[in-house]
């Protein structure tokens, strides 16, 4: 039997001069969104200055 996921995407405003500082807001957005639970599948660019952030879960 096939794993059932679901899937969230978050955007992120990147600091194109501080990789560390992206990153932070990264995991700040996580807990406040309340994602903290889910795997982060994928970090993808969009723009100059935007990432989307793709989780997911398995669906139970």
């Amino acid at each position: 039997m096939a794993n059932k996921w679901e899937y969230y995407v978050s955007t992120v405003i990147a600091d194109e001069n501080d990789r560390v500082k992206t990153a932070e807001k990264l995991e700040a957005m996580m807990k406040k969104q309340g994602v903290a639970g889910w795997e982060l599948v994928n970090v993808v660019p969009f723009g100059s200055n935007s990432l989307y952030a793709i989780y997911k879960r398995p669906l139970d």
